[in-house]
């Protein structure tokens, strides 16, 4: 079938099915007193969606609940966070999501090997300092219920590790397997529907070489969740370096990609039409495999810390149907710089700022299939379709917050990343003012810039439509 066939089914359903087939979770940060907050939060798009039946205009109630509970269970401390979101609207676009969810013991004795602390379920860890400031879901996997504003979230399994002044080593392994959670979406009629503004979807139809146009009906080979979720991962990194100074990192995994490949069998009925036919397009959610080797290091002050990275993917051979057609899947490298600078030192209180680059460099592709088109058509445009949000990028950021009275604050962000491929920009702007200790506003811009759209481009190109301000009341307990 077509190339865009192709293309549509992986940024329209790509970053939705982790939800889709499951209510999978997020990321978290621990702490002994209890974080708890209620908003209500109003979206405006300032262009009409790509699908007419999606809206401009969204209402949301969010909530945020996080606590660790010291010595609940064993003499082990249990850590959670919850995030939710419910739609006040029509859009349907309810989510759950627990960062993290574990149970930790300190410093057991595990004999000859010394004293480890050991945590059982989700738990979030720095393995890359370049995935933490870019949120491309390389490690662990994310939360794209909003694609701007991407949140991590924790692997799942049994975690060990130990810390001396100058080392610390961190084993990972897990039976289980959670993906991105995207856009909640349904297929209905042949259709794939969703009521976000983050789902694109695929072509309706297509027009096979010296053919008419053609309606495609599309099909879903779902697969069970324990199908998904049984994968093994196994990481392990080591960390050399204090609080303060330099520090070097070597980490390596072999785990399930985090975003769910969708690899399809097309074919035409020539039964169900009465002229040109009906395209059919069945699509089989599977779950593809990476190693990643990364070293990082860099230097931290008190007030000021850079970092560098590099990382290697190496995807493993895909064992699928030879009649699948699906997109490249391709190896490569990621290089990262980073720089973070507090100015409290020069008398600038509450101002931080940091600047940071990323490059993504593929090699040549990894398929299951040869991408021949149903109708004859070349796939060469395959190959221009992103896995991850940017190919090279260059962001900065600027925070500042003024307090004027005990409880009363006025916090500013902004931040700006070019995407050189694209040659375009994203601008994120966000206030939020504290009344009181309960009592919180916040008001958020996001503007997207590029030459042209395409849905095969990268994040601003695909979302270039979605200009939008957000404002939120917010309730903290």
């Amino acid at each position: 079938m077509c190339a865009r066939v192709l293309v549509g089914l992986w940024q329209a359903l790509g970053v939705c099915f982790g939800l889709s087939l499951m209510s999978t979770p997020l990321q978290a940060q621990s702490s002994v007193e209890p974080r708890s907050s209620v908003a209500f939060s109003r979206e405006q798009f300032f262009s009409e969606a790509v699908d007419p039946a999606v809206d401009s205009t969204f209402s949301q109630l969010r909530w945020n609940y996080t606590r660790t509970w010291e010595n609940l269970l064993a003499s082990g401390d249990f850590g959670l966070e919850s995030l939710g979101q419910l739609a006040l609207d029509g859009s349907g676009e309810n989510h759950l999501a627990l960062p993290e969810l574990y149970l930790l013991w300190s410093s057991l004795s595990l004999g000859p090997m010394g004293e480890w602390d050991l945590s059982l379920g989700r738990k979030r860890h720095l393995w890359s300092a370049m995935d933490q400031e870019w949120k491309i879901g390389l490690w662990q996997p994310l939360v794209r219920w909003d694609e701007i504003h991407r949140l991590e979230q924790g692997l799942t399994g049994v975690f060990l590790s130990s810390q001396t002044p100058q080392i610390e080593t961190t084993l990972f392994v897990s039976p289980l397997f959670l993906p991105d959670q995207g856009a909640q979406i349904a297929l209905e009629e042949g259709r794939f529907l969703s009521g976000s503004r983050w789902f694109t979807s695929p072509p309706q139809s297509m027009i096979p070489a010296g053919e008419d146009r053609t309606e495609i009906f599309y099909e879903l080979d779902r697969p069970s969740a324990w199908q998904v979720i049984q994968q093994t991962s196994l990481a392990g990194q080591l960390k050399i370096g204090s609080a303060k100074g330099p520090w070097l990192a070597v980490t390596g995994t072999d785990k399930p990609l985090n975003q769910l490949q969708l690899p399809f069998e097309a074919f035409l009925d020539i039964s169900l039409a009465s002229d040109s036919g009906l395209g059919r397009v069945r699509v089989y959610p599977q779950v593809a495999r990476h190693r990643l080797v990364s070293l990082e290091g860099g230097y931290r002050q008190e007030e000021a810390q850079v970092w560098v990275s590099l990382t290697r993917e190496s995807v493993r051979p895909l064992n699928w149907p030879e009649e699948w057609e699906s997109l490249p899947l391709k190896s490569g490298y990621f290089a990262s710089v980073g720089y973070r600078q507090d100015w409290s030192a020069l008398g600038l209180r509450g101002l931080s700022s940091g600047v940071s680059y990323l490059g993504h460099f593929e090699d040549t592709p990894l398929t299951a299939g040869d991408f021949s088109s149903s109708g004859g058509e070349a796939s060469s445009p395959l190959g221009e379709s992103q896995r991850y949000p940017f190919r090279q990028a260059l962001a900065w950021d600027l925070a500042s917050t003024w307090s004027w009275a005990q409880d009363q604050s006025l916090s500013l962000g902004f931040r700006h990343t070019y995407s050189f491929s694209e040659r375009g920009s994203l601008v994120s702007l966000q206030s939020r003012a504290q009344a009181s200790a309960q009592l919180h506003w916040s008001l958020a811009l996001d503007v997207l810039g590029a030459p042209n759209r395409q849905e095969a481009g990268g994040l601003i190109q695909r979302y270039g439509h979605n200009d939008r301000i957000r404002a939120e009341v917010i309730y903290v307990f």
